[in-house]
Formats: structure tokens, sequence, C-alpha cells
């Protein structure tokens, strides 16, 4: 196991604890779990200028043009809710999560991430949607997809 997976396992640990309810209370799914559009980070101009430049992502099975595929890429990325909306702090973790893994893919001579999906709970492949957990006032997004460049 990489160092960067035994830090995953462990953060991810310490974010179900932290999302353990109340003695003789079972916590609610819809509580710790939350499905997020994108369509709205990419809408927003100030978000995506902090994305690298050139870098074109494909979520789930949106058709794209792959000229080269350079290998799998994985990122993820907590923030502190602070005052924004659950459904904004999911973007803002979407945002730092996309962001390294397209410099990832710029590293290794691509211009894009394919095949996007959400890794939080199980395979979340959608070209619509992701899914975000809470833990407290922490927020995590966790996303798998494969480097390559297109046309």
């Amino acid at each position: 196991m990489s160092p960067r997976s035994i830090l995953a396992a462990a953060v991810s640990g310490l974010l179900l604890v932290g999302a353990a309810a109340t003695p003789g209370q079972a916590a609610k799914p819809e509580e710790l779990y939350l499905e997020v559009a994108i369509a709205p980070l990419f809408a927003d101009p100030e978000l995506t200028a902090r994305l690298p430049a050139g870098v074109k992502y494909y979520f789930g099975p949106q058709p794209a043009e792959v000229v080269k595929e350079f290998g799998p890429t994985r990122s993820s990325r907590m923030t502190v809710r602070g005052n924004r909306t659950r459904h904004g702090g999911c973007r803002w973790a979407l945002l730092s999560t996309l962001k390294a893994m397209g410099e990832e893919a710029q590293k290794n001579g691509g211009n894009a991430v394919v095949s996007i999906s959400s890794k939080i709970t199980d395979e979340h492949s959608s070209e619509t949607t992701f899914k975000c957990m809470f833990s407290g006032n922490m927020i995590m997004v966790s996303m798998d997809g494969v480097m390559a460049t297109v046309k």
C-alpha cells in the first residue's frame, strides 16, 4: 500500500469516526453524503479560472475523442464548510480535486481527464452529478479518472 493510500484510508477513517451519531442513534446516510450537480461549478468563471488552463474534464460516460491515455489518476480533497452551503462546499472540494487531477494530467503530457467518477461511497459515474461526504464541519470529495490527450 502506498503512503498516499495509507493517508487516504486514515483520513476516511477519521471522517467516519467523526460522523458517528450520538450513542443509541444511528446516523442517517442522507446526513453524511450528498449528490451535487456538476454544472454550476463550470458555469462560474471565477471558479473555472482556478483550474489548469487548457485541461478538459469528462465525467462518467461523457464521450471524448481520446488520442492517448496516460493512466489512472485519483484525488481526494477536504475543505472546511465554513459559511458555504453544503452544495457550495461540495463544489469547492470538487474544484480542488479536479485541479489536482488536471495538473497531474498536464505533467504527464495530457490535456484532459476522462471517465471521472466519485469514489466516496461506491462507484458513482455520472455526467451530471458527483458525491461528497460530510463529517462535522469538513467536506470531502474523492474522484478517479484517466489522464488523456483529447482532440
